[in-house]
């Protein structure tokens, strides 16, 4: 799917494409998340989408959900309204209006394709957070999650009572989990490489496309590793305690984590607690979406310590040079470090 241009095909062209038939009649997990995004990304394309939808539930014989009233979306847009400027008021920290009209869209043109019963279940919301800012949200069980900067994550706009709780993570989230003890209702973070399961506890997820870190503050969870195709492998993990996974490369490490260097992030901070100064770098793209190279590869194996502000690029630059004795060149978008 992902290498099709979705967005100039006409109607008629989605309607006879097999893979948006499938996720028309029986999507999987992999066909939702993908049109969750595309319609996020394309909001302009949500009428044809929906045209092309119903042209599948017809040729197919499927009974197309109900639409939703302009009086119903209109009320539903005034409600979601309220809750951004009531969120802006509130604790977000540099809330971006962008992020927050990204997500009603989303959610409206949800609305209208599926009706209230999308997905043969709910209608989706997914957040989105810009380079350089993150997001805190409350989740529809009272769960709390702080969204690092430059990162996704997907949940059902509301939850059955008693039922598990999912939510999809791409990038990096802190989760303080509402516990469910009447039901003993399971909530689990989704990532490419592994499940994290857990009843209520505090935990971090950094998800990206070098693979999963978790790491537990309190509580215990259980990770469900990615391998082959149908093989899965169990890990308990305890307070205190970090796992590194790719599904991709089967690499695993398990070790005992710094609590405060790996949640830093969620008050504003990068702290480098013995990291080098490649990882510097790669944190730097992906929090700010500034590419880095080096001077010569040695230095990415310079080991650093220090800290410097999440949201604040030029002054975490500062004290790079400062800290670190190197010179940080800029080339339009470039950073290159090179020594002092």
């Amino acid at each position: 799917m992902n290498d099709k241009d979705y967005a100039n095909f006409s109607i008629r062209q989605l309607a006879s494409d097999p893979d948006f038939q499938r996720w028309v009649r029986q999507p999987s997990r992999e066909d939702l998340l993908f049109w969750q995004v595309f319609l996020r990304d394309n909001p302009n394309r949500a009428d044809e989408v929906a045209a092309a939808r119903r042209e599948v539930q017809q040729q197919f014989g499927l009974q197309a959900p109900g639409m939703l009233s302009a009086e119903k979306k209109q009320q539903m847009h005034d409600r979601l309204m309220e809750a951004i400027r009531q969120d802006k008021r509130r604790r977000i920290r540099r809330w971006a209006f962008s992020t927050a009209a990204a997500v009603l869209v989303l959610v409206l043109a949800g609305m209208a394709i599926f009706g209230l019963d999308g997905w043969g279940e709910r209608p989706m919301v997914v957040h989105h957070t810009p380079y350089g800012q993150t997001e805190e949200i409350a989740l529809p069980d009272g769960s709390q999650v702080v969204l690092n900067a430059n990162s996704t994550l997907t949940y059902a706009q509301a939850w059955k009572k008693g039922a598990d709780r999912q939510v999809w993570l791409k990038g990096e989230a802190h989760f303080t989990v509402a516990p469910k003890p009447a039901t003993k209702a399971k909530f689990t973070v989704i990532t490419d490489d592994l499940s994290v399961n857990v009843l209520g506890t505090i935990f971090n997820v950094y998800a990206r496309e070098t693979g999963t870190e978790v790491t537990l503050e309190e509580g215990k969870i259980k990770l469900e590793l990615e391998k082959k195709p149908g093989q899965q492998s169990m890990i308990d993990m305890a307070p205190g305690e970090k796992v590194e996974y790719s599904a991709k490369t089967g690499r695993l490490k398990e070790e005992k984590a710094n609590i405060q260097a790996e949640s830093a992030w969620k008050e504003g901070v990068i702290l480098f607690d013995g990291i080098t100064l490649g990882q510097l770098g790669l944190i730097i793209t992906e929090t700010f979406g500034r590419p880095v190279e080096f001077q010569d590869s040695s230095m990415m194996q310079q080991l650093v310590t220090g800290a410097g502000p999440a949201d604040d690029l030029k002054i975490l630059l500062e004290t790079a040079e400062k800290a670190f004795d190197v010179k940080v060149v800029e080339q339009d978008s470039l950073l290159i470090f090179k020594r002092n």
